[in-house]
């Protein structure tokens, strides 16, 4: 693998990540209607938000660092703000209390966001073998 494959590969990867964050967020608004809106939806649409901002900001070519900052930023807000046990449990709490529509609401949020932490760790490890082949490159 060349330099070049390694970032397109990631580059690849990451637009797969900005497209299940969409998805993501586009789930979360899709909350039921029911009178009022649980707080942890208001917090995840604010996460998911944000998430969305990192992943559509266009990569800087081959600036591997600021790369892998804006992964581990958005690896954090998946794991620490979006998809955290506390936060899902609310969501499964809310299902079980308000049932109707929310049990299915809380299926397909928990499901995208599976999908999020998956997509993540692909980029990552996608943006490992940049970094390889850098370090190959460099000892070469």
């Amino acid at each position: 693998m060349t330099r070049a494959t390694a970032f397109a590969e990631f580059v690849n990867r990451f637009r797969h990540l900005a497209e299940v964050v969409r998805q993501l967020a586009l789930a979360i608004d899709d909350a039921p209607e029911d009178g009022s809106e649980p707080a942890v939806v208001e917090a995840l649409r604010v996460s998911a938000a944000d998430a969305v901002h990192d992943t559509g900001t266009p990569l800087p070519q081959h600036d591997l660092a600021t790369c892998q900052e804006r992964i581990n930023r958005i690896n954090r807000a998946i794991r620490q703000e979006l998809a955290s046990y506390d936060v899902l449990r609310e969501i499964e709490r809310i299902a079980v209390e308000r049932a109707g529509a929310w049990p299915r609401w809380s299926s397909v949020v928990r499901e995208v966001l599976d999908r999020c932490e998956t997509a993540v760790s692909e980029c990552a490890n996608a943006l490992v073998a940049c970094w390889r082949e850098l370090d190959i490159t460099a000892h070469t």
